[in-house]
């Protein structure tokens, strides 16, 4: 009762904070805003600012939409009561500047044309591919299919005969079709949502069709989505030409920050541009016995994924249609060679995906699985040859110590530079894994620190708060789903920081050529109190 008191009074709290920060937009213009509506407080939040900024722009009303299809009855009546009385996240939404709110439902209308469609697609589905690469009146929506599918049921990959995707499959094409008649039917001036993964992502994909700019929002960041790119986090395929744009003192002041950022996560430091990260992967504490064998045998780690974790996150990775089709591959072509193959997870993980991985490990005997919580310092002074992953951040790491990394596709973060084998084909794949040790790969440590400077530092907004990492170390990560999260940002948000926030916004806004928002102060800001430090190694 307290504790549902607490929230009533912060949310009234929240709401007037709001109507004083955010002033009514007069509406002049026709069309509308679309926003996602989220229950995430640092999304909303995040929205907020974005909302007024577009208002203002575009003179228009604000439309926040939800999807409840899938909720039971007893929920929906919830949120139909809630909307009603603008309770709860309604009224929070209505705070800052939402005009109107549209709850999608099952519509009987339209089955029929569903049912067409949906018969249509499952008779040209003969593979996983196929499914990754499905189309709609030539709009790809089948890696957001795909990826959501995988999450929601917690199944590390598709069975195409699965009627619980059957029955997915049909509300995806349901969510499309709304969608798709929705965008014929009204002028949409733009759209927010909070990612560009998973069903959720549909309205984005048919708002590009139809040249309608989208922004991915959050409070970490902003991405300007197109027909030309409909995936968030894709600024790594011009990381080399941004960095030579950057003046020489950027770049000098930024790479020895880089170091010293590469050297506090390999002393074990948690969370270090990881904001998510509970525990250090470079940990100093080593177990008493080998993790490796003494062997002379050429000793390769598969860096695990979680298998539920969007796989197409930066694109339709062009080799496996998931994470659990990579190590059906790994284990056949492991049956082939004469090496010795070790697992590991992140040490983030959940137990769900340790389990997959020893029962993979059941299955195949000459796969180890070595505990989560083992220092990659301990694997790398034990003598691991090379290390396979699909696109993780130990491609960097591990080539920092001058060990070979194949990454499994194209679509990875690392795809400019060479210091990491990247295959096209798995035929390209199989010749990496068996002959590893032939390929000429640049170990420079300044291509690396370039890349983490890019990576890691440059793109980086922190456009809302002062420094992601820190407001993280204060209030926890799973918190910023909350209205702590609401509760921190009010207690510091000042006049100077808001009409920061405020023009960074509309100078974004107004550049048709910015994919995200950028800012780059921070380095310059940050070069005075950081430590710089040598090379770790």
């Amino acid at each position: 009762m307290l504790r549902y008191l607490n929230n009533f009074n912060l949310r009234k709290k929240i709401i007037n904070f709001n109507k004083r920060l955010f002033k009514d937009v007069k509406i002049s213009g026709d069309g509308i805003i679309l926003c996602e509506f989220s229950g995430n407080s640092s999304n909303q939040v995040a929205f907020s600012f974005l909302i007024e900024k577009l208002k203002k722009l575009h003179k228009t009303k604000c439309i926040a939409y939800q999807d409840i299809i899938k909720f039971s009855l007893f929920n929906k009546l919830k949120i139909y009561i809630q909307k009603f009385l603008k309770f709860g996240n309604f009224s929070i939404y209505r705070s800052f500047l939402v005009d109107e709110f549209l709850l999608i439902n099952d519509s009987k209308k339209m089955n029929e044309k569903v049912d067409k469609l949906f018969l249509n697609i499952v008779k040209n589905l003969n593979s996983k591919k196929d499914l990754v690469q499905l189309e709609i009146d030539n709009i790809h929506i089948g890696d957001l299919i795909y990826d959501s599918f995988l999450r929601e049921n917690e199944v590390p990959t598709i069975d195409l005969k699965d009627k619980k995707f059957f029955s997915f499959l049909r509300y995806s094409i349901r969510s499309f079709l709304f969608w798709q008649k929705f965008f014929k039917t009204n002028k949409v001036k733009a759209l927010i949502v909070s990612h560009t993964v998973y069903v959720a992502a549909i309205p984005l994909r048919i708002a590009a069709k139809n040249d309608i700019i989208s922004y991915q929002c959050n409070c970490h960041n902003i991405y300007k989505l197109s027909k030309n790119n409909i995936y968030a986090f894709t600024e790594f395929k011009t990381y080399r030409k941004d960095f030579e744009k950057l003046d020489e003192k950027f770049k000098t002041d930024g790479l020895k920050i880089a170091e010293g950022k590469i050297k506090e996560r390999f002393e074990g430091k948690v969370g270090v541009d990881m904001p998510y990260s509970q525990k250090s992967a470079f940990h100093q504490k080593f177990s008493d016995e080998r993790v490796l064998s003494n062997s002379k045998k050429k000793k390769i780690l598969i860096a695990a994924h979680d298998f539920f974790d969007a796989p197409h996150i930066y694109g339709s990775n062009d080799i496996f249609p998931d994470f659990y089709e990579w190590f059906q591959f790994l284990k056949d072509i492991s049956k082939k060679l004469d090496y010795e193959w070790y697992i590991k997870s992140h040490r983030d993980w959940f137990a769900k995906t340790d389990k997959l991985l020893r029962d993979f490990a059941k299955d195949c005997p000459q796969f180890k699985v070595i505990p989560s919580d083992t220092s990659h310092f301990q694997i790398v002074r034990e003598g691991i040859d090379c290390v396979l992953t699909v696109y993780g951040t130990i491609s960097w790491e591990y080539a920092y110590f001058g060990i070979p990394v194949i990454n499994a596709t194209t679509d990875n973060p690392h795809i400019l530079y060479d210091f990491n084998l990247h295959a096209r084909n798995v035929e390209e794949y199989e010749n990496m894994i068996l002959n590893f040790d032939k390929y000429k790969i640049n170990y420079d440590k300044s291509n690396i620190k370039e890349f983490y400077l890019m990576h890691n530092l440059v793109r980086k907004s922190d456009w809302l708060l002062d420094d992601f990492n820190e407001v993280t170390n204060k209030i926890g990560y799973k918190n910023f789903t909350k209205l702590k999260f609401y509760e921190y940002f009010i207690k510091h948000l000042n006049k100077d920081k808001n009409t920061i926030i405020g023009e960074l916004l509309l100078n974004f806004l107004k550049n048709d050529k910015e994919y995200y928002l950028k800012n780059r102060s921070f380095i310059l800001d940050n070069a005075s109190r950081l430590e710089l430090h040598p090379d770790v190694m």
